[in-house]
C-alpha cells in the first residue's frame, strides 16, 4: 500500500517537473544566446524540431513497426503525434514552438500566465501535435521560463545565507 501511494503521488508531478526543468533551463540559455547575437527564430525552432521531433517520428514509427500498433489510414497521425510514451517529445515541442512565439510578438507574461492557466484548465483532446497536452502544459513551463531569470540568492539576506 506504501508504494501504491507513493507512486501515485510522484507521478502526479513527474511530468510536470520535467516540463518545468526544461522551461528553465531553456529561460537560462534563450538571453544569452540573445545578448550573443546568435538568436534567430527559424534557427531555434530548427534546432528544437531536429532534437525533438525528428526522434519522435523515427521511434514511433519503430514502435508501429515492432509493436504493430499501426490503424491503417490514421497510422501517420498517430506518428505525428507520439506514438505511446512518446507524445512527450512533439508535446515539449510544442511549447518551445508557444513560447518563442509569445516571445516575438512580446505578449505580456501576465497574458500569458492568464491565458495558460485557462487553457490547462479546459478539456481538450485529440489537437494535433499533442496541442491538447500543451495547453495542459505549458504554464508549467512558461512559469519556470520567467523565474529562470531570477537570482533567489540575491533576495536572501547574506547573513541568512552563511
Amino acid at each position: 500500500p506504501l508504494y501504491y501511494w507513493l507512486d501515485n503521488w510522484s507521478y502526479s508531478f513527474f511530468l510536470q517537473g520535467f516540463i518545468f526543468i526544461s522551461g528553465y533551463l531553456y529561460g537560462i540559455q534563450l538571453p544569452k544566446k540573445k545578448a550573443k547575437g546568435l538568436y534567430n527564430i527559424k534557427e531555434e525552432l530548427k534546432k528544437k524540431f531536429h532534437r525533438l521531433m525528428i526522434p519522435s517520428l523515427l521511434f514511433s514509427s519503430l514502435y508501429i513497426v515492432l509493436f504493430r500498433e499501426g490503424e491503417g489510414w490514421r497510422t501517420p497521425y498517430k506518428i505525428i503525434n507520439g506514438v505511446g510514451h512518446l507524445w512527450f517529445l512533439p508535446t515539449l515541442f510544442g511549447c518551445f514552438v508557444c513560447l518563442l512565439l509569445i516571445d516575438r510578438w512580446g505578449i505580456k507574461p501576465k497574458i500569458v500566465i492568464l491565458f495558460s492557466l485557462l487553457f490547462s484548465l479546459i478539456p481538450l483532446q485529440g489537437l494535433p501535435i499533442r496541442f491538447d497536452m500543451v495547453c495542459k502544459y505549458f504554464i508549467f513551463f512558461y512559469i519556470a521560463y520567467l523565474g529562470s531569470g531570477v537570482n533567489l540568492l540575491d533576495k536572501i539576506p547574506k547573513k541568512y545565507i552563511i
